[in-house]
């Protein structure tokens, strides 16, 4: 299984996923690829940013169904 097969599996099961769990669990040191991969495949994945500690990251989830996927940048 592919890490992009295997980051979407993940997703799919309602779980959220960082850059650290992508490399931890699936040996994946481009995650934010793959999921823009994923994404461009018609997957509505959403970006939620973390602050901890004084640090910004990323947590990627998969949109559940009726959630609105669309993103209004005003």
């Amino acid at each position: 299984m592919s890490q992009k097969d295997e980051i979407l599996t993940a997703l799919q099961k309602g779980e959220a996923l960082t850059r650290m769990d992508c490399l931890m669990r699936f040996g994946c040191a481009k995650a934010p690829a793959r999921i823009a991969e994923l994404r461009q495949s018609g997957w509505p994945i959403e970006t939620e940013i973390i602050e901890s500690s004084g640090k910004r990251f990323a947590r990627w989830r998969m949109k559940e169904a009726g959630e609105d996927v669309r993103h209004d940048p005003a």
